[in-house]
């Protein structure tokens, strides 16, 4: 998955947030390795972050993704998501290392 600068310019109608003094444009891609569901952040046209995770877990349904909650305001992004109802929770999580990742349901037709 690299940052696609173009598709940001393509005119698509990506969801926007306000989010630590920037407006975020949640795009969605895939994870090269396996095609998997990734979700970029971009800021003032260059890149703020991913915000999901690929912890090689092969039969995620549909529009799950781990959320990157170890990510720099990882909590209070999440907690904006949910508010904005782009995300639904899970009760699954997956430990990585010493980060538990939440697994969360992207509702994708708002992306």
């Amino acid at each position: 998955m690299g940052w696609d600068f173009d598709l940001l310019k393509s005119g698509k109608n990506f969801k926007r947030i306000d989010f630590d003094g920037e407006v975020l444009t949640l795009v969605p891609a895939k994870y090269e390795i396996d095609d998997s569901l990734a979700v970029q952040a971009w800021g003032d046209w260059e890149p703020y972050g991913t915000l999901t995770v690929n912890l090689g877990e092969e039969d995620l349904p549909e529009h799950y993704a781990y959320f990157n909650i170890n990510m720099y305001r990882g909590p209070e992004l999440l907690e904006v998501l949910e508010n904005a109802s782009i995300i639904n929770g899970t009760q699954k999580t997956k430990k990585s290392g010493f980060v538990t990742y939440p697994l969360v349901r992207w509702n994708l037709e708002d992306l």
